[in-house]
Order: C-alpha cells, then structure tokens, then sequence
C-alpha cells in the first residue's frame, strides 16, 4: 500500500529530539529523510543517556529511538564546499528542517531566503525553543528548560517541595508532533497552491498549548495553577491515587454511577446513598472526609486485585 509521503523527500538538519522526532513522524509516513549531522561529532543524542558500547559507539538507545528509517551523511556546516552540497540536497527536497539557535542558519547561509532561492517550493521548518522573533529568539534551549519557562513545572510538584519538572521528555515529544503536523499541512497547501511556506515551530508554544485549559483559567478566571501533586484537577478524591497494601491504584471515577460502582467494588455499596457521597456537588464538598474513607478501604487489598476488580465493573459504568 502507497503511503502519504512516499514521494516527498526531507533534508533534516536538526538534532537531540524535537527536530528528529518530526522527521522520524514523516518517515513512518513514507518520506525519504537524509539526515545530516554535524562532522566529527554527530547527532548530539548519540552521546546522550548512554553508557558502555553505546557510548563508545554513539548509538545511545536515545538516539536510536527518534532516527529509525532515516539515511545519514555528515557534513561541516562552515567547510567551503558545504554550500554546494547543501545546494544539491536542497534542489531534490520537499522539506527543510533544522532546529539550530536562532540565527544560526542564517549566519552559516542556509537561512529560508537562501534556501527558498535554491528551491521556491521548499517548506521550510525552523524549531526553537523561543521562536525566531522576540527577546529570546536566539536563547539555547532544552526540554526542561521550556518546562520551567512555560510554568509546566508549577502545575506538577507538591507545595511542600515546590515545582516538579514531569519526568520524561514531554515538550520535545510534543514539538515534534507539532512540526510534523505543520510540515504536513504545508505540504497539502503547496498541492494545492503550489507555493513552499516558512514553518516557525517553538517548543514554548508547544508547552503552553498542552497547557491550554490552565492558561484559560488564569487570563479567564484569574486562577493561577497550584502545586497539587497527585491531586486531581477536578477537586474529586476519587479522582486521586491512593495506596494499596501493594502498590497504587490511580482512580478516574468521575460520574455518579461510577461511583456507585466503585463503593460496590470496595464493599460499601450502601455510601452512594448517603447525602455527603450522593452528588458530584457534595463529593466536592467533603473532600478530605472522602479521601480519607478511600484511603482506609484501599489499604485492604493488593493494587493488582483492585485493578482487576475496578477494571470489570467501572467500565460497564461508563
């Protein structure tokens, strides 16, 4: 079967994982994706997180993970002839991506207008972590950097200990998806028009976007997140994760017969009748009584016999 981007071909120029993960996205999809690293030292993932032979041979598992079905060349940048090769790659693609500072590329003559002169149906992808424009335009940026930029981090942690970064890479997996997703849009656009297009992409609008329901809050309601933990969003304890006499569970029993059904799997079907357990309204309004009920009856048993429990009778609630 034919695939959507069989046809198309990327000349990708970016690295670590925002830049590498869109293009691996296209590739699934069929695109031809030379990948081109930097001479002598490579891809900076292939070092990262890795250890013994992966080290050794910078094949770090990191790496690995964002560049399957890609081919690979590597090229100095400022070397004399980079400009005709570069030339040559750009002349037989349909996308350009790079995701060095702002105003790297530019410098180095590989910016959109020069590009753009070479091959003017060229998209052109910029990933960054402020954008191309304003004060932090050529600020370097990581993932847990934009986490904390953006406020990700407050929304995370305990007051207690203060903010919490979330533990894995989550707005360079999110940028990714979000350049994939323009790059492919772009691409329908110039099927249509015929025209290439310049994709600005910033991991700081990918991190405030997933952050979207919080930030309407705050410029809506004026209500700034808080540092809830494991606390739900939704004020309802049986919303929470709670332990067990091994292991957790983490709950998701938002609507009446739901919870109707988990007092009946935790024993105590004659709660759901009682005025303080009977309403979503009165279940906010007891909150600790409630956490406190859930938190004894939980303790009685494994995780693994809860979940087995909850995971047969809360579905046929829904």
């Amino acid at each position: 079967m034919a695939k959507a981007f069989d046809n198309i071909r990327v000349a990708d120029f970016s690295q670590v994982l925002a830049g590498p993960f869109a293009t691996q996205q296209l590739a699934l999809l069929g695109a031809d994706v030379i990948k081109v690293e930097v001479r002598g030292a490579g891809d900076q993932a292939r070092g990262m997180l890795a250890s013994g032979w992966y080290q050794e041979n910078r094949m770090a598992p990191l790496y690995l993970s964002v560049n399957a079905g890609k081919r690979s060349m590597t090229l100095d940048l400022k070397h004399e002839r980079a400009k005709d090769i570069v030339h040559r790659l750009v002349k037989e693609s349909d996308v350009f991506i790079q995701n060095f500072k702002g105003g790297v590329i530019d410098r180095l003559g590989f910016g959109y207008e020069a590009i753009k002169e070479i091959n003017p149906s060229i998209v052109y992808c910029s990933i960054s972590g402020y954008g191309q424009e304003g004060p932090k335009a050529g600020a370097a940026a990581y993932d847990s950097a934009i986490q904390a930029a953006s406020g990700m981090i407050t929304t995370t942690g305990y007051p207690e200990n203060g903010p919490t970064r979330v533990g894995f890479t989550v707005v360079d997996m999110t940028t990714g998806i979000t350049a994939a997703y323009a790059i492919a849009s772009a691409l329908f656009r110039r099927q249509v028009t015929g025209e290439g297009q310049y994709l600005d992409v910033a991991m700081l609008d990918s991190a405030l976007t997933q952050l979207g329901p919080l930030v309407a809050n705050y410029t809506v309601a004026g209500e700034a997140p808080k540092l809830n933990g494991n606390a739900s969003l939704t004020g309802l304890a049986s919303a929470e994760q709670y332990a067990c006499k091994e292991g957790y569970v983490l709950l998701a029993v938002l609507l009446d017969n739901q919870v109707a059904a988990l007092f009946e799997v935790l024993g105590r079907p004659e709660l759901v009748k009682e005025p303080r357990f009977a309403t979503h309204e009165a279940r906010l309004g007891c909150y600790q009584e409630f956490r406190a009920l859930l938190e004894d009856l939980f303790m009685a048993d494994t995780a693994a016999n809860w979940v087995r429990k909850l995971a047969a009778v809360v579905a046929q609630a829904s």
